[in-house]
């Protein structure tokens, strides 16, 4: 992800103004790059929004202090307007049959590494690992697709323990597809992600690892297993590189 990527995903989780200097904990704590000192990455950050609210087509605002200037390294996202939303087609109950469901959620995820770039390729025997795709670098990845249909905004997945820890390497990567209705959200997790939540205690389980995701249409924010926002790892494929 590119620095304005990484401001663009952590002011959309926060839903509100942050300074640089916030916007680059909150990236390096959530996991969302690694490597980098806070300071460091603030600067880089500074510079890349700096220069992007420049332009007409910038989506990020500064903020007016009570002078009549602006708030020193505070940014936000633009606010949209709202239009009159089209009529809704009717749709089909989902499909309840678990290898419909799962085998759809994979090629979901493929054609989205597609559209991206990537070389992908569906494994015949599912030992942890569904997908590899391979960029242009001829860099390899390691990705296990996990699909659950809505159920009142819950999405309920297991990871069996013996598995996850099969693949561990930072070439592996977990990307929960949350189909409801007619579209599909996805979580994309590196493993290392998944195994500091097991390490802080928000992911439990011995044998399988128990994850519960949540959407809240109010605040339109996912949650891990009852209130861990996650928000920033959704629809972020730019992870995978």
């Amino acid at each position: 992800m590119n620095n304005l990527e990484i401001a663009t995903s952590v002011l959309e989780s926060a839903n509100s103004e942050l300074h640089v200097d916030e916007i680059a904990q909150r990236a390096i704590s959530s996991g969302l790059i690694q490597g980098i000192l806070p300071e460091d990455l603030s600067k880089k950050l500074s510079s890349a929004l700096s220069q992007s609210v420049g332009r007409p087509s910038t989506p990020f605002a500064k903020l007016k202090n009570k002078t009549g200037g602006f708030k020193r390294g505070v940014y936000r996202l633009k606010r949209t307007r709202h239009t009159t939303p089209e009529p809704t087609i009717p749709e089909p109950p989902p499909v309840d049959d678990t290898g419909f469901v799962g085998r759809g959620g994979e090629y979901a995820v493929m054609s989205e590494l597609l559209f991206r770039g990537f070389n992908v390729s569906l494994m015949s025997v599912d030992k942890g690992v569904d997908i590899v795709a391979a960029n242009d670098k001829d860099k390899y990845f390691h990705i296990q697709v996990k699909t659950a249909n809505s159920k009142d905004g819950l999405y309920q997945f297991g990871i069996k323990r013996k598995s996850f820890d099969a693949n561990h390497s930072s070439q592996t990567f977990y990307v929960f597809a949350l189909r409801k209705e007619s579209r599909c959200d996805f979580v994309i997790m590196p493993n290392s992600q998944i195994a500091n939540f097991v390490t802080l205690g928000i992911i439990k389980g011995q044998d399988t690892l128990s994850i519960r995701i949540t959407y809240d249409s109010k605040t339109r924010k996912h949650s891990l297993n009852n209130g861990h926002d996650i928000s920033i790892f959704v629809n972020r494929f730019g992870q995978i590189c």
